[in-house]
């Protein structure tokens, strides 16, 4: 009996300290990276500066950028304070749901009591344990007790409200986003009070104070903050074909889509997943909201995997189109180091990352199979490229990159393949050049294969001096790194000109111009120059099949033009430089082609119409007959960059049919045959009997 007892407890031993295990398991899980209390102004002054409660559909915007995981409250504050929705941590759709339901009972009356605000959140804050706190104070006017901002009793409470409550959001470390909805009919000393107020909450707890003085400016302002707070996963949108489109993998669990609209927009907007189309709220399946200047549309339960698409009755580039995801990958902002000046090398590392769900982190892992990842870099004179991120120890996705002159710079991250994702994006400042530094001048920054790099070096000091061999370049790949061979080089009036050939054995990889020279002291010094190289440029058709041409002897087919350089426009030129035709029927050179000898591609399938015209003598000949015509030959296809170099030279086959005379009038006489049938049919039914037949 003693030593089933100690059995028992030694079971009863294993259970309790599993059941710790699993409660902690609970407490991780309600664990929460971000925690944010909206503050909504309810009082009177509202019911003239926002009678359409446009702060509504800006706060459930918020919300719905919010992630699983993430905490939200809401606070209403006039006279009194009314707490909508105590804090609650986002576990699924329907939380997002109950919580926007709750910002309907919004009301206009009364006062505008900031001080009572600032100390509930204090009070809710209490329970949270998520290392960033946010409060989002939306108020269109100062702190106001008694029907004034300056009376004396606004003025105690405002006292207060600076040196006890703020210092003790300070203490909590909780950062303020306080937003202005411009209130027009305020006195000055009331605006310049309320100014000072959002500018002293944002200054103290390092958040940041803006001004919306339309529903746009309120949504941006919101939207500005969910980056700043969270930064969440975005998909960046292409427009392709006049239309955008996206693609949804399986680790998305909602997603929301912010459509700006232009002024002259007039157009209406369908969304198409890769089985169906939507152009309103659907339920359970997509939420939109419509107004004038935007609309917002959540495709709610996890959106069906595939390429959906955003099209428009009027020109689509009229839109500004941002799409966040909640999704567990994401993929960092671009860290740069190095000096941040012309001509000088900057490393710039950027990070994929999953989400501890337990911990609610995101954690560096490598690039998922068949995932890639770019930076995309936008420059002063607003030209941009992207430029492909290597593999690096320490999960790390890895380049360089020389800006050529000072001035601004834009940068962010983003993946192509399985997961499809984008960073925010940051702003770099870059100083000038120094002044008597050689200066190394490209064509551009990103090549195809089968260009040629024009390398020109200008020597800004007479004093700076040259050695015999000044050009070297290597290639540096995501497996090796090949050695250095120097250039052939020419100098004219203290310029030194070269070129490379990129060959079509050579594989995509990035490659360094490396000068050498001598300083003002003498002194050798090495100078560098980065050149991208992303791959080829072809066609991908198999067959140009033009089908049946039209009355006229016009016959349309498409043709493809696939390029590597992804996301980075460049022009091509085609030319059809020969055609083989086996045909006693017609001759090669009756056909006439047309097509745009100039396209521009951007790293994804281009596809450009190519019409066969024959002349009207030839096509009666062509078609003449009772069957139908085949005619079968090869066109040669080469591409040219802008400097007529010839980047792909492509032989494919390509086929016509004639409808013939049988096929143009079949439908017609298979009525004949079945007017004769149904004619010697109805002769035999009327027949008298004993008539023969």
């Amino acid at each position: 009996m003693k030593k089933l007892n100690i059995k028992v407890l030694f079971i009863l031993i294993v259970i309790l300290i599993s059941l710790c295990q699993f409660i902690n398991a609970i407490e991780d899980n309600n664990n929460s990276n971000i925690s944010v209390i909206l503050g909504i102004d309810s009082s009177g002054s509202m019911k003239t500066t926002d009678p359409e409660y446009l702060r509504k559909e800006s706060a459930k915007l918020f919300i719905d950028l919010l992630t699983t995981g993430d905490e939200i409250g809401i606070i209403e504050f006039s006279s009194k304070i009314n707490l909508l929705s105590p804090l609650k941590q986002i576990k699924s759709t329907k939380d997002i749901i109950d919580v926007k339901k709750t910002l309907d009972k919004l009301q206009s009356g009364g006062d505008t009591r900031i001080d009572l605000a600032s100390e509930e959140v204090l009070k809710e804050f209490k329970s949270s344990k998520a290392p960033n706190k946010v409060f989002v104070l939306l108020t269109d006017g100062a702190l106001d007790v008694d029907g004034s901002p300056v009376s004396q009793k606004s003025r105690k409470a405002l006292n207060k409200l600076l040196n006890v409550t703020l210092k003790q959001m300070k203490d909590e470390n909780i950062t303020v986003f306080p937003i202005s909805l411009s209130d027009k009919s305020a006195d000055l000393e009331s605006q310049k009070l309320q100014n000072e107020l959002m500018t002293k909450f944002a200054e103290e707890t390092k958040g940041q104070y803006t001004v919306a003085q339309n529903a746009t400016e309120l949504h941006k302002s919101f939207v500005n903050i969910i980056n700043q707070i969270t930064d969440p996963p975005e998909i960046k949108p292409l427009v392709k074909n006049g239309y955008y489109e996206f693609k949804v993998d399986s680790s998305v669990k909602r997603i929301n889509i912010l459509i700006y609209k232009l002024p002259q927009f007039k157009g209406n907007i369908t969304i198409e997943s890769p089985t169906s189309h939507f152009n309103k709220s659907v339920k359970d399946i997509i939420s939109w909201s419509k107004s004038t200047n935007n609309e917002i549309i959540t495709l709610l339960n996890k959106p069906e995997v595939g390429l959906w698409k955003i099209i428009s009755g009027d020109n689509i580039e009229k839109l500004q189109v941002i799409i966040f995801v909640d999704s567990d990958y994401k993929i960092s902002s671009p860290e740069v180091n190095g000096t941040k000046q012309a001509t000088k090398k900057l490393s710039v590392v950027s990070f994929f990352q999953k989400k501890d769900t337990a911990k609610a982190i995101y954690k560096k892992i490598p690039l998922p199979d068949k995932t890639k990842a770019f930076i995309f870099i936008t420059q002063p004179d607003n030209n941009a490229f992207s430029i492909p991120l290597n593999k690096l120890n320490d999960n790390a996705n890895y380049t360089e990159f020389i800006p050529k002159t000072g001035g601004i710079y834009k940068l962010f991250s983003y993946t192509t393949g399985n997961i499809e994702r984008r960073s925010k994006e940051i702003n770099l400042n870059i100083l000038p050049a120094p002044l008597n530094e050689p200066e190394i001048i490209l064509d551009h920054n990103v090549y195809a294969i089968g260009e040629s790099v024009r390398i020109t070096v200008i020597a800004k000091d007479r004093r700076i001096t040259f050695p015999e061999d000044c050009l070297a370049t290597n290639i540096k790949s995501e497996k090796n790194s090949k050695g250095s061979r120097f250039l052939k080089t020419k100098i004219k009036d203290n310029k030194i000109y070269s070129k490379i050939k990129l060959i079509d054995t050579l594989k995509p990889a990035q490659y360094k111009v490396v000068l050498g020279y001598y300083d003002i002291n003498g002194e050798i010094q090495h100078k560098e120059e980065i050149i991208y190289v992303l791959g080829k440029i072809y066609l991908s058709n198999n067959l140009i099949d033009f089908g049946v041409p039209d009355k006229d002897g016009n016959a349309k087919a498409s043709i493809n033009i696939i390029s590597d350089l992804d996301k980075t426009r460049m022009p091509v030129n085609i030319e059809i430089s020969n055609i083989k035709l086996n045909s006693d029927i017609i001759k090669a050179s009756d056909l006439r082609f047309k097509y745009t000898p100039e396209i521009f591609t951007d790293g994804a399938v281009t596809n450009e119409k190519l019409i066969l015209s024959l002349p009207q003598k030839v096509y009666n000949k062509f078609k003449s007959g009772l069957k139908p015509k085949t005619i079968e030959g090869v066109l040669t296809f080469n591409l040219y960059n802008s400097q007529n170099e010839l980047l792909s030279k492509n032989d494919l086959p390509f086929k016509v049919v004639s409808t013939g005379l049988f096929a143009a009038n079949y439908f017609i006489i298979i009525l004949i045959i079945l007017f004769l049938i149904g004619a010697v049919i109805i002769k035999n039914i009327l027949k008298t009997p004993g008539e023969k037949s």
